[in-house]
Parts: C-alpha cells; sequence; structure tokens
C-alpha cells in the first residue's frame, strides 16, 4: 500500500522488484529523481511492515530508525508493507 499525494492505493510489489519500479509500473508517479539510492527524492516512510534496501548512499542511521527508505532501492520483506509520502 502507498499513500502519495494523500491517496491511498493497493498494488502489488514482486519478489526483487523495487517499490518505485512497481509504483511506476501502475501509473503512479512518486518523487524521483536517479533511480540508484544516491539523491534521496524518493525518500518514503514504512508505517507498516518491512522492507530492505539494496544500497543507500543517503539516509542516516536516526532516518532509517524513523522507518525511512528509499523508494527506489527497497523491496518488500514481509507479506504486507504500507509506505507514505
Amino acid at each position: 500500500q502507498v499513500t502519495l499525494d494523500g491517496r491511498r492505493r493497493e498494488l502489488d510489489v514482486q519478489p526483487g522488484e523495487a517499490l518505485l519500479d512497481a509504483m511506476e509500473a501502475v501509473g503512479l508517479q512518486p518523487p524521483q529523481a536517479c533511480r540508484s539510492g544516491v539523491c534521496g527524492a524518493c525518500r518514503c516512510r514504512v508505517v507498516e511492515g518491512e522492507a530492505r534496501m539494496r544500497s543507500n548512499l543517503v539516509l542516516d542511521s536516526a532516518q532509517l530508525r524513523q522507518g525511512w527508505v528509499l523508494a527506489c532501492q527497497a523491496e518488500p520483506a514481509s507479506a504486507r508493507l504500507a509506505v507514505e509520502y
């Protein structure tokens, strides 16, 4: 589930698929720029479940503890995942 611009949307994310790619596949236009985990434009917060990032060169440990992830690098690590922008 993703909340973007105040609207909630349910979507399926395949194993190994980045959240950003899954969002774009259903027509959502989340913020993004570099697609490689170095700019932070796609930052969103996990509010339910767990996500693992392939790479992270932007978020510090405090941001990670608060649940922030980079959608271009994050993959679901739980059966249910909800993120907010």
